[in-house]
């Protein structure tokens, strides 16, 4: 029995003969060289491969960085573009551009145009914080600005100017001596041109954004800090790479400082040249560092995502420290144990048994994991003090318990006498299990069990270890990995959604798969009152006890800014975790049974648009980590809510747009009818009197002439009448959109020599005029593109009338086209689909294209029935 121990019983084998003395140091020397060579051996594989793992860590983590970089930079690349591209299709620009161009297009721009024009390029540089707008004619003269807009440079208009060469947009940083640095995108103006015809370039569009505000935040911007990181956009200029972003170990301004482009190993090189990979570099300084490279998109840029390559490898050199002394170490005390163990084998056995007892039974209870030695038949016969910790039980009550009954839950029972069975029969075993604890608590555990001889029979030495640590890390770890795939995820479709009511429906379905609450969802500012108003608010509550709880939406509430904790939030524009609402006297109960509350603002830039606000029954219900997740849905629902807002004023501007289209091209028909049309009546009628009044003789003799002058009213008669049936057609008006529908057909195929069909009956009751003459509009568009693009023998025209609207297809049998592929001018009228979708918006409608090369094209128009009101009934 080993002193101070309470076990009597002992698991270390019979005492064995003592050695030879000889034999001893013999065996022991060979012992200890062969250890120190195994030694030596681990330290050799032990160090490389513990560098490679710290790199293969830092080129996993400079990657992903990068490659988040990269997808932000060319989603504001794209995005600024798409702002040039736009604007250059705007009519006013057009109108102003043609105006310089001479005929065909002998257009007088008053100063009134100009000046909305100008109006509408300071809302959009203020919407989206360019510096200026410019629109300029082909030779690069200013036609129009921004008010404020700093003066045109060289740069500007070499960029402008490729953008006009090229035929497309264009986007570059630009520079000039004594200004900062700018992002210029420009984009071509092209006129409108007869069918099978490109259209001129009159000139550009020019936006200027100030890369401080969105390009050199971004590359600031560090999800893990570093003594020595840093993100750079660099481009190649000749031979040389220059460095467009701020350098973080530089006094240089961006795109004052560059480096031979051949310096060998340069990673700002590797990214200009377009290359993208993860490697070991030199910087700017000549440093030696570990760099992600990427090329950015639609730009000549690259990334450069890099950090000092001596802080990426200062781990390695504890490590190396560490298994220097950890191998001295054991190396010193295998040669301490080896000469103890020489000295002592002339000592009794029996002293030397009862100190390695003893020893061993100090080095058990030192150990952080629990220990137990189980007897064949389940029952503990020894365990160290942590197992008294982790069960709860004094050492006397531990000892004899079975391990399989009272350490066990019933429902695990069964599978530990199978894992203790297995552990006998093979010599080993690991697994994990639950464990109960003395107070009924259960615990998961980690086994690690190998067979031994006690008192002559065989047992298993178990250690174990609690997981419960492990297991709540791994569960906070999983639930930070789904917040963030949702919030990834919410992100792409907030980008996307633009009509109210669905994004009303992702807000809510994300706040309750991310939080929970009795009441909340988004209060919006209304612009009139100033109040906080429901934007997608729902209210969770129980019908009867037990029974699943029920969302109902709150739609009449009303809190005035400056008044209870969401009032609050909303005047300060800062957030609220209220853990008990209680104690907080800027709370106004909504509910008598809200315990706890967390509010965040929405805003846009600086200004505060609403709040995201959260109310559960049970105080503590949120914590800092759901305020910081929050905040983060916040800034995308504001986002999200501002651009609905902008689509809304778009789509009103497109109704105005179009009603005064049509407008001009009635009041231009009825010019055409009241005078032109007069005019040859009476020519006509002039001239059968003047062939009246002639001798039979002359009469007869110019009768050929007279014949030829009446044949010549008759043809410009009817063609004013196609011109004016083309401007609107009178059948429209008259007889419904289907026969109007028939009416173009016969003469798109008179035309054009194609087969065309229409099919569908007259809508009852007769819709709106403005989605009939947008329905009329797509078609007459999409029969110009089949003409011009698919190569089609036969069109088919099908109108539709359900429940929620109409539903309008055009169909061809032609080439057909990839509608995932990007659209450009001239290639499967991509610019005509675009028009198509703007007019059929402007009414609430959808557009839906279905084609493949070789397979033909369908192009699906449906207007439902809401969006059918848009626009005044002018019948």
């Amino acid at each position: 029995m080993v002193p101070g121990h309470p076990s009597g019983s002992a698991w270390v084998p019979s005492r064995p003969a003592p050695p030879p003395r000889r034999a001893v140091r013999l065996h022991t020397l060979g012992f200890l060289a062969f250890l120190a060579t195994l030694l030596l051996f681990l330290l050799a594989v032990y160090l490389p491969n513990k560098r490679n793992e710290i790199l293969a860590a830092w080129q996993a983590r400079l990657a992903s960085l990068a490659s988040d970089r990269a997808a932000a930079l060319e989603a504001w690349v794209e995005e600024r573009l798409q702002d040039a591209t736009l604007l250059a299709t705007f009519p006013s620009v057009q109108l102003l551009a043609a105006a310089t161009q001479g005929p065909p297009h002998p257009l007088a721009v008053t100063a009134q145009e100009r000046g909305h024009l100008e109006e509408v390029f300071l809302s959009i540089s203020r919407t989206s914080r360019y510096r200026g707008i410019y629109l300029l004619d082909a030779a690069g003269n200013l036609l129009a600005a921004s008010p404020g807009a700093p003066p045109l440079e060289p740069s500007y208009l070499a960029i402008a100017q490729r953008a006009v060469a090229r035929g497309e947009s264009v986007l570059d940083f630009h520079a000039h001596p004594g200004a900062p640095p700018a992002i210029a995108a420009a984009a071509p103006v092209r006129l409108a041109a007869p069918p099978r015809e490109a259209g001129r370039i009159a000139g550009a569009i020019l936006l200027s954004a100030d890369p401080t505000e969105s390009v050199f935040p971004l590359l600031a911007r560090e999800p893990v800090p570093t003594a020595s990181g840093e993100s750079v956009l660099v481009r190649r200029r000749g031979h040389l790479v220059e460095f467009l972003s701020p350098l973080r170990h530089r006094p240089d301004p961006p795109m004052t400082f560059t480096r031979p482009f051949r310096t060998e190993k340069l990673a700002a090189a590797a990214a200009a040249s377009g290359v993208e990979t993860v490697d070991e570099f030199v910087d700017y300084r000549g440093q030696a560092v570990l760099a992600a490279t990427h090329p950015i998109r639609h730009t000549p840029w690259g990334l450069v995502v890099k950090v000092d390559l001596a802080e990426v490898l200062a781990p390695l050199k504890p490590h190396a420290v560490l298994a220097i002394a950890t191998g001295l170490a054991f190396l010193l005390a295998l040669v301490t144990a080896a000469l103890s163990f020489w000295r002592v084998q002339q000592l009794r056995y029996e002293a030397t048994l009862a100190s390695a007892r003893a020893r061993f039974a100090i080095l058990l209870d030192q150990l952080n994991d629990a220990v137990l030695v189980v007897g064949s038949d389940g029952r503990i016969r020894e365990a160290n003090r942590q197992a008294e910790v982790l069960y709860g039980y004094p050492r006397h009550e531990l000892l004899g318990k079975s391990l399989l009954s009272d350490l066990h839950p019933p429902d695990t029972q069964g599978a530990a006498r199978d894992q203790l069975a297995t552990g006998l029969s093979r010599g080993e075993v690991r697994f994990e299990t639950i464990h109960r604890r003395a107070d009924g608590q259960l615990v998961p555990v980690e086994v690690n069990s190998r067979r031994i001889e006690l008192d002559g029979g065989p047992a298993m030495l178990s250690v174990i270890r609690d997981t419960s640590e492990r297991k709540a890390a791994e569960a906070a770890q999983q639930r930070l990995v789904t917040q963030l795939t949702t919030v990834h995820r919410v992100g792409r479709q907030l980008r996307t959604q633009l009509e109210r009511q669905r994004l009303e429906e992702l807000m809510i379905e994300t706040l309750e798969e991310l939080f929970d609450y009795e009441l909340g969802g988004v209060l919006l500012l209304d612009e009139a009152s100033g109040d906080l108003v429901p934007f997608a608010v729902t209210s969770t509550v129980r019908q009867a006890a037990g029974s699943a709880p029920q969302r109902q939406y709150v739609t009449d509430a009303k809190i005035v800014k400056g008044q209870g904790i969401t009032g609050w939030v909303a005047a300060t524009g800062e957030s609220v975790l209220a853990r008990d609402v209680t104690q907080d006297p800027r709370y106004v109960k909504l509910r008598e049974d809200i315990r706890s509350e967390l509010c965040v603002p929405m805003k846009v830039g600086e200004t505060v648009i609403g709040v995201c606000n959260l109310e559960a029954t049970r105080p503590d219900a949120y914590t800092e980590e759901d305020r910081r997740l929050l905040e983060t849905l916040a800034d995308q629902f504001a986002i999200a809510v501002h651009n609905t807002r902008l689509f809304q004023q778009v789509r009103e501007l497109t109704v105005r747009l179009v009603e005064a289209e049509e407008q001009e091209r009635r009041a231009v028909a009825r010019e055409l009818h009241d005078r032109v049309g007069q005019t040859l009546t009476a020519l006509s009628l002039n001239l059968s009197l003047l062939q009246g009044s002639l001798p039979e003789a002359t009469r007869e003799r110019l009768a050929p002439h007279f014949s030829d002058m009446n044949a010549l009213l008759a043809s410009a008669a009817q063609e004013m009448r196609d011109v004016m049936a083309t401007l609107r057609p009178p059948v429209l008006d008259d007889y419904g959109l289907l026969a109007a529908l028939r009416f173009e057909a016969e003469r798109f195929a008179a035309r054009s020599s194609l087969q065309v069909e229409v099919h569908g009956d007259d809508a009852a009751p007769r819709p709106p005029a403005a989605v009939e003459l947008v329905l009329f509009r797509a078609a007459q568009e999409a029969l110009t593109n089949v003409a011009k693009h698919a190569r089609a023998s036969r069109v088919t025209l099908t109108l539709q009338q359900h429940d929620d609207g109409l539903r309008l297809e055009v169909a061809d049998d032609g080439v057909g086209f990839d509608p995932a592929a990007p659209r450009q001018r001239g290639r499967a009228g991509g610019w005509g689909l675009l028009g198509i979708a703007e007019r059929v918006a402007s009414v609430g409608g959808t557009v839906a294209v279905e084609s493949a090369p070789g397979k033909g094209t369908r192009v699906i128009i449906e207007v439902g029935e809401a969006g059918a009101r848009h626009g005044a009934d002018r019948r």
